[in-house]
């Protein structure tokens, strides 16, 4: 009997030599990708993080974003800087790089959320990164990389890159 954690193993694809695939997030409301990093046949080790990720899905998100708001107080003065010589009035800076960052603005300017893990013969307990498009800053995104599932960076997309 397969447990209904795993029921997403069932549906991986290969891309580009990773294994690929969805996990529906109650806490997000949308899909999360999952990329399994160098690896064509899922390994009990990686099955098991994306079970436990799923068991604790909206802690492991709420501290994301958490980590992620910090992070963009701290930068908000640079991002309004290039976003200033785009020539938008303050309103339209206002919709994609509000002046204070809440949960609830975040979840409205954030899309495209992406698991990834390592190969099974690296992959531990808790390590994983979660990339984020967001409005403010589409180039380079969002990233938090966790390990044994403690915050142990954030940034850009490339963070979550393992």
């Amino acid at each position: 009997m397969i447990s209904i954690l795993s029921m997403w193993s069932e549906k991986l694809q290969l891309d580009n030599g990773d294994l690929v695939g969805q996990v529906e997030s109650s806490y997000l409301n949308s899909i999360i990708s999952l990329r399994f990093i160098d690896t064509s046949i899922l390994g009990k080790k990686q099955q098991k993080i994306v079970d436990e990720f799923i068991s604790n899905e909206n802690a492991i998100l709420k501290t994301s974003i958490n980590h992620l708001i910090s992070d963009y107080r701290s930068k908000y003065p640079f991002y309004l800087e290039g976003w200033s010589t785009m020539g938008l009035n303050r309103d339209e800076i206002e919709a994609s790089l509000p002046r204070e960052m809440t949960e609830i603005k975040f979840l409205h300017l954030v899309s495209d959320v992406e698991l990834f893990v390592n190969p099974e013969s690296i992959a531990a307990n808790g390590e994983i990164g979660l990339s984020f498009e967001c409005q403010w800053d589409i180039e380079n995104g969002l990233g938090v990389k966790f390990s044994n599932w403690q915050v142990q960076d954030v940034g850009t997309a490339q963070i979550s890159f393992l």
